[in-house]
């Protein structure tokens, strides 16, 4: 059948494009099965009729019947579909948003089919056909890499700002593989201001692709500032992918003197392993998570019991309590006295003293 229907703009309307002809036409009225149309430019003259039934289109008693014999003539109705397949054909090639289309190709007609080929009713046909011009999402690590670098339209997520974004694979299938990402402008605006860094680390594990197990970044800090300089998304998280990674920041020239970390016993090994001399800070938001009350063993009911974040004593005693919930978490006994310590000190003391034998541990 060589109709097809378009919504109007107004509430029940109807259009119908006859591609037999190339021509609009409208409703004007129905009796039974059949839909009487009239020229979609009635309302300037045009007078060409016709009838809609189930085997297609008939023109009212053959008069009409083609663009020529319409009593108003307009190029405008044969260039309909000229328009409507432009755009799709911009959404192709272009990767644009559909709405940026509609506007920029309803421009050059000059709104002429403004009433008949609304965004609302293309909308849709412009977003399966942006979807042709992106390849498609790679599937696994492998694809992901390959298409970074053989793939034309992936250069764009490459790049930030003109600048080389996407920086390579580290690592090897063996001990696990991670794609990194940096801009080397940063980099040297770093390295203008100093070489030794107090940085930061930490990893989501919400916004990165199912066969990469955590988005890994890596903060620099200057002054009150922290400015993320590295992202990378990593395949495993082992000592041997940190150390890849630590070993990539000391090649480009920065020598980290301090990193403050979750409780990771990967990352902190990892980290003394290429920065020996560096010292390692834990974050008081993960020791928060890492160390929560549980119950209190029966046989100690008075004992003092709480977190880090109510430590009071540089001399505080640390003893770990074997009523946990698995091997990653225990209580803590702190034997309060006077003096008070600030945040950072308390998180020290939560590393040297307490999580070291978690660490050993794993």
């Amino acid at each position: 059948m060589d109709v097809t229907v378009i919504k109007g703009k107004r509430e029940n309307s109807e259009h119908f494009f006859i591609s037999s002809v190339d021509e609009i036409y409208t409703k004007h009225a129905k009796i039974g099965n059949n839909q009487f149309v009239k020229c979609y430019y009635s309302e300037n003259g045009c007078k060409a009729r016709g009838k809609i039934d189930a085997t297609g289109f008939h023109p009212s008693d053959g008069q009409y019947a083609l663009h020529s014999d319409h009593e108003y003539t307009t190029t405008s109705t044969l260039n309909f579909l000229a328009c409507f397949n432009e755009m799709k054909n911009e959404a192709r090639t272009s990767g644009k948003m559909p709405n940026t289309i509609y506007d920029e190709v309803m421009s050059r007609y000059e709104g002429m089919f403004d009433q008949v080929l609304t965004f609302p009713n293309i909308q849709s046909t412009l977003l399966r056909c942006r979807k042709e011009y992106f390849p498609r999402f790679p599937q696994t690590a492998e694809e992901f890499y390959k298409a970074f670098e053989e793939n034309s339209i992936y250069e764009r997520y490459g790049h930030c700002f003109e600048e080389l974004f996407y920086h390579g694979v580290l690592g090897n299938e063996a001990t696990g593989r991670s794609a990194v990402f940096y801009t080397s402008k940063l980099l040297e605006y770093f390295n203008s201001i100093k070489h030794e860094i107090k940085a930061f680390a930490d990893a989501t594990f919400k916004y990165q692709p199912l066969y990469f197990h955590q988005l890994f970044i890596v903060h620099f800090a200057i002054g009150s500032y922290t400015f993320p300089a590295f992202y990378v998304f990593m395949e495993r998280k082992n000592i041997e992918s940190y150390q890849a990674v630590f070993e990539l920041i000391r090649h480009l020239g920065f020598n980290i003197i301090e990193i403050m970390a979750d409780f990771e016993a990967a990352i902190k090994n990892a980290f003394l392993l290429v920065f020996p001399t560096g010292a390692v800070y834990g974050c008081h938001f993960h020791l928060a998570q890492k160390v929560r009350p549980t119950r209190v063993a029966a046989h100690r009911p008075n004992e003092l019991l709480t977190i880090i974040n109510n430590c009071e004593s540089e001399d505080a005693e640390w003893n770990r309590i074997e009523d946990v919930e698995d091997g990653t978490e225990c209580l803590i006994n702190i034997e309060a006295k006077e003096r008070s310590i600030d945040m950072k000190k308390s998180c020290t003391i939560a590393f040297d003293k307490y999580m070291k034998p978690v660490w050993e541990d794993d």
